[in-house]
């Protein structure tokens, strides 16, 4: 019996239609899988635990099919209502390789990935630097 479950639960991506989402809760979150019109399949699990605006959470998301495999990946402290940590995305699509990262400081969201080194060590020097300025 519990294979039965663990197949309905592995193939139910291959019977969704375009746009459909078919979504099971858990505790504290949600495991979904959806249909996206490219005719890729995102099969995403979140949690999120907010006792008065401190808590974690947590999303990760694998999107396959038509030339595609990334796996999305962000994890964040939640400190007074403001997002403190950081994700990523790697995998290939169709323009190429992709890798990303995300790093969430408060109001400050830092972004990088392949071809955006310098961007990304700009912000995050100049993050740093307006830190300090506050102390």
């Amino acid at each position: 019996m519990e294979r039965l479950y663990l197949f309905l639960l592995l193939s139910a991506p291959l019977f969704l239609c375009q746009g459909n989402k078919f979504s099971i809760p858990l505790l504290f979150g949600n495991l979904s899988f959806g249909k996206n019109p490219d005719g890729t399949t995102n099969v995403n699990v979140d949690q999120n635990v907010n006792i008065l605006g401190n808590g974690a959470k947590r999303n990760t998301t694998f999107t396959v099919g038509n030339g595609t495999f990334l796996v999305k990946d962000d994890a964040n402290a939640i400190v007074n209502n403001s997002d403190f940590g950081g994700g990523g995305t790697f995998g290939v699509a169709k323009d190429g390789v992709v890798l990303d990262n995300k790093i969430n400081a408060g109001n400050k969201t830092i972004e990088g990935g392949l071809g955006k080194e310098s961007n990304f060590l700009s912000s995050l020097f100049g993050a740093f630097s307006g830190l300090r300025g506050r102390q």
